[in-house]
């Protein structure tokens, strides 16, 4: 009996000990990460690259391996194997000039994005982000931003990362919304891909509501940031991911294209694909999230996948 005990005070000790080391202010852990390393260098005056760049994006960040998770130990392999095969980091701000004022880009230019807004997302992401000498850009919603929170970033973790030579922070909407479920059907939509309908399915706003109701969410997707950093957020995830792909009311479409330019510069708007072309849309742009049993060899092999996209795109232009 006392053997069962003493395992359940150790596990509830080791419980408390890892709730508190999330609850730890990020500003603590920013200030001795700069500390520790050396900032990302980006030689951007000898950069001559203007094909386009890939983006690869992390959902998770845990302590050890846990099943359909990124896993800190992973993410360090994967950032260490895109360091020596000539990766280059970019930031945010890059990619802006790269579709605004046709800057170059490094050869084999790589986005780095952590999205959730996830608290230990930075904190066991940073040393492999500091030792590769890498940058990441975090995405957060918005709904989740508060004075204090276990998991997810603060509104002072905000201020802190966008000081940071390592991280900037972009806006991933409010948060994915479920709109019109139907218990008996089963069938859900979201909210930004639909008109607010009855139980039976039939359309309850007008297109006055629907573009006010939008305008809402947008509006919060880049005002509550923009009052905890330096300049407001450039770029935006659209959730979900792929939602111009699939069926969407032509003024809804029309609605949340003229809200991201708005209130945006650039927006992730789809999944799957890595590569980035000059000649798409800067809010038309993919990112490849990388699976939880991809090895360093396996993200490497799918990067040179994609990139031949860039080689097939230059192959066919004129």
């Amino acid at each position: 009996m006392n053997t069962m005990l003493s395992k359940e005070r150790l596990k509830i000790i080791r419980t408390a000990a890892q709730i508190i080391f999330l609850v730890l202010g990020i500003a603590f852990f920013v200030q001795l990460f700069w500390e520790r390393y050396s900032p990302p260098v980006f030689d951007r005056e000898n950069w001559t690259q203007r094909d386009g760049f890939m983006a690869i994006s992390y959902k998770s960040m845990t302590r050890e391996n846990v099943p359909d998770l990124n896993s800190r130990q992973q993410f360090k392999e994967h950032l260490s194997a895109l360091k020596a095969a000539g990766y280059n980091w970019v930031t945010t701000e890059d990619i802006v000039h790269f579709y605004y004022d046709d800057a170059p880009l490094p050869e084999k230019a790589l986005y780095l994005m952590l999205e959730g807004g996830r608290k230990d997302n930075v904190i066991f992401g940073q040393d492999a982000i500091g030792e590769n000498r890498a940058h990441a850009s975090v995405y957060t919603p918005t709904g989740t931003l508060s004075s204090w929170n276990n998991f997810f970033i603060t509104r002072s973790n905000v201020a802190a990362l966008a000081k940071s030579p390592f991280w900037d922070v972009q806006s991933q909407g409010v948060g994915l919304k479920v709109i019109n479920k139907s218990t008996e059907s089963d069938i859900q939509s979201f909210f930004l891909t639909d008109y607010l309908r009855d139980a039976e399915g039939k359309r309850v706003e007008s297109d006055a509501q629907m573009y006010a109701r939008l305008s809402e969410y947008y509006k919060d997707s880049s005002e509550s940031l923009a009052k905890l950093m330096p300049s407001p957020p450039a770029a935006f995830i659209l959730m979900p991911a792929n939602s111009y792909n699939s069926f969407m009311p032509g003024d809804i479409k029309k609605a949340n294209q003229e809200l991201t330019r708005q209130y945006f510069k650039v927006a992730f708007t789809r999944e799957g694909g890595a590569f980035n072309a000059a000649s798409g849309s800067a809010y038309d742009l993919t990112r490849m999230q990388v699976p939880p049993d991809a090895n360093p060899q396996d993200l490497l092999e799918t990067l040179t996948k994609w990139n031949s996209t860039r080689t097939d795109f230059l192959l066919a232009s004129p």
